[in-house]
């Protein structure tokens, strides 16, 4: 998982070798920093349908053994107070931060991504 300074507008800026970080300037969320190519692939997509969104910076406290972690979600619904995950693969640690998550939250994997027409 990516962690590390908050940036303003862009949210988690990550140091992990296996994801592709890059920065993206949407018409509606303004410069972005996003932690994968299906996260600019999917905020591509919101653009063109003309949903509003936003990168999402808030923190959210949860609990894995016995341990308190913040965790951000990738993008934020403001109209509907929902937010959306783009997960590639699950950890049991993602799995708990997910459970205990405390407002609505979609997670898209691949296959999500592929009925959206998003990815091959």
């Amino acid at each position: 998982m990516c962690s590390s300074d908050l940036h303003a507008n862009g949210g988690y800026r990550g140091s992990s070798k296996k994801y592709k970080h890059q920065w993206y300037d949407s018409p509606t969320a303004g410069r972005v920093f996003l932690d994968s190519s299906w996260e600019v692939k999917y905020a591509k997509f919101l653009d063109e349908k003309k949903v509003e969104w936003k990168r999402n910076t808030e923190k959210f406290p949860y609990m894995y053994n016995g341990k308190t972690y913040n965790y951000v979600p990738d993008f934020y619904f403001p109209e509907k107070d929902e937010y959306v995950e783009v997960k590639g693969y699950m950890t049991l640690k993602d799995e708990e931060k997910i459970r205990q998550f405390p407002k609505r939250l979609w997670v898209l994997r691949r296959d999500d991504l592929k009925k959206l027409g998003i990815i091959i």
